[in-house]
């Protein structure tokens, strides 16, 4: 990887390392578990477009979302994937701004 300063090419190489999940790769009516924190967030490919729970407090019910990518916290985004050890960058409706949440821990898509 040539352009970038040498912390973003190892921090590149390092989530290719600890993995996640592109969005492209969640199939239709498919859920990825995304453990962030002490939640685990639900993420749905609808019919209808994106939809999120598992927040008591933004997202307690499905809400339509949009995930913007990861991060690791600076101007930098990995868009449409769901990288471990990054933040989520995302909009979700009823939501006010850009919610970055906590590191990632894990993420699951389980085979339907």
């Amino acid at each position: 990887m040539r352009g970038y300063p040498i912390d973003t090419e190892k921090a590149i190489a390092q989530s290719e390392r600890d993995g996640g999940v592109w969005m492209r790769d969640i199939p239709r009516d498919g859920i990825a578990q995304v453990k962030v924190g002490d939640i685990t967030l639900e993420i749905k490919n609808s019919r209808d477009g994106w939809m999120i729970k598992g927040h008591p407090k933004m997202c307690p019910d499905w809400r339509r979302c949009c995930i913007h990518g990861s991060t690791w916290g600076g101007s930098m985004l990995k868009v449409d994937f769901l990288g471990v050890g990054m933040h989520i960058e995302m909009t979700i409706q009823g939501n006010d701004g850009i919610i970055l949440t906590n590191t990632v821990k894990e993420v699951n898509v389980p085979l339907a």
